[in-house]
């Protein structure tokens, strides 16, 4: 299986638990989609790394910098999750579960790039 399935895979479960909580604190907390979907994606970050770092690029690269340029390019990705998220729930009216969708795919294009070829690649 190449890196980029075990990334959709791994990215796969993740999403999962970003709409999963997202969907939770919409209709049981009563917190805007924008809002919960940013928590939702931070959460999923923390077990995005541990799988990603082993199951995906079985990466050997220490954890303290393989975490910090992670939290680097997690952040950068939360920022354009929340933006697009903005944009479209607020702006243009999209359902948020659509738009969540459509903003999942363009983050993932990002964190798989960033990821191989800096997070937890085998060169420093």
């Amino acid at each position: 299986m190449s890196s980029l399935a075990r990334f959709v895979l791994v990215g796969s479960f993740a999403t999962w638990l970003q709409f999963a909580l997202m969907f939770a604190l919409v209709h049981w907390v009563d917190v805007r989609p924008v809002v919960a979907s940013a928590l939702g994606f931070a959460f999923s970050a923390f077990v995005n790394y541990q799988l990603n770092r082993v199951f995906t690029f079985a990466s050997t690269k220490p954890h303290r910098i393989a975490l910090t340029r992670f939290v680097i390019v997690a952040t950068t990705g939360l920022c354009i999750n929340a933006a697009t998220m903005y944009f479209l729930v607020d702006v243009f009216g999209i359902y948020y579960i659509v738009a969540q969708v459509i903003t999942t795919a363009m983050v993932l294009i990002w964190n798989y790039i960033l990821n191989k070829r800096w997070t937890f690649s085998g060169s420093d």
